[in-house]
C-alpha cells in the first residue's frame, strides 16, 4: 500500500510539473502575439486553444511567428510559430490563440422601440466582450445624441451603429409642398412624402393633384424641391 501511494504521489507530481510548464510555455506565446501585433494588455485577453510545439523551455525572443489568419488578430488565429536559438530553426509548429476584445461600452438598461428618440437614461456603460460584433460598439452617449433607434432593441444588448440613426427632417406620409424653381419662376403643389429623409436627401413624392409621382430633394421638415 505504502508503495501505491508512493507512485500515485510521484504521478501527482510529474502531473502537475507537466502542467506548470504547459502554463509558462503559452504565457510565453500569448506575451510574444501581444507584442507583435502591439495588443493592448486592458483591451485583448489572448490564450492558446493549441500547440503542437514540443520545447516547452524556450523565450519570447527565441519565438519567431507567420500569421495563417488574414486580418486582425481577432477570435480564432492561427500561426505557424518556430523556436530558434543563435539564429537558427530548432523547431516549428503550429499553435492556435483564442482572442477576445473588450470595450467600455453602451448598453441598453431597458427596452427601446424603433424610431423612438434615444436618451442618457436609455443606457449605461459596461465593460464588455466586444469580439464577435459585425458592428462599431458605441462608446458614449455623446456619440448618438439626437439620434433614434432603428429597431427593436432589447435590454442587456449592447449599442451599435447599426441600431441608430439621426431623426430624419421628413417622415414617410408626411405632406409637403413640392416646389420648382429655375431661377425665372417658381411652382408650388401639394404632395406627399413617399420616403423618409433628412435635408439634402432625396425622396420619392406624389404630387396630390396630378398623381404624378416625382423624385425630390428635401429641403426641411414641410418642402421638398425639384431640380430644374
Amino acid at each position: 500500500m505504502r508503495v501505491v501511494k508512493l507512485i500515485l504521489a510521484a504521478v501527482l507530481v510529474l502531473s502537475l510539473s507537466v502542467m506548470a510548464g504547459t502554463v509558462e510555455r503559452d504565457q510565453t506565446l500569448a506575451q510574444r502575439l501581444i507584442i507583435e501585433h502591439g495588443l493592448d494588455t486592458a483591451r485583448y485577453e489572448v490564450m492558446v486553444d493549441y500547440c503542437n510545439l514540443e520545447r516547452e523551455d524556450f523565450t519570447i525572443d527565441q519565438l519567431q511567428f507567420r500569421s495563417l489568419t488574414r486580418g486582425e488578430p481577432l477570435g480564432t488565429f492561427s500561426v505557424n510559430a518556430m523556436v530558434t536559438d543563435s539564429g537558427d530553426i530548432v523547431e516549428s509548429g503550429r499553435v492556435r490563440f483564442n482572442i477576445r476584445k473588450f470595450a467600455d461600452v453602451l448598453v441598453l438598461a431597458d427596452r427601446v422601440r424603433r424610431a423612438e428618440l434615444l436618451t442618457a437614461e436609455h443606457f449605461k456603460t459596461s465593460r464588455m466582450d466586444v469580439t464577435n460584433l459585425r458592428e462599431r460598439p458605441i462608446l458614449s452617449f455623446e456619440e448618438i445624441s439626437g439620434y433614434r433607434a432603428r429597431r427593436n432593441l432589447v435590454r442587456g444588448s449592447i449599442v451599435t451603429s447599426g441600431d441608430v440613426e439621426p431623426v430624419p427632417d421628413l417622415e414617410s406620409g408626411r405632406e409637403v409642398t413640392i416646389v420648382y424653381n429655375d431661377g425665372l419662376c417658381q411652382i408650388t403643389a401639394p404632395g406627399v412624402a413617399m420616403g423618409t429623409g433628412s435635408a439634402g436627401d432625396y425622396i420619392k413624392v406624389r404630387n396630390t393633384t396630378s398623381g404624378k409621382v416625382l423624385v425630390a430633394r428635401v429641403v426641411d421638415a414641410t418642402a421638398v424641391a425639384i431640380d430644374p
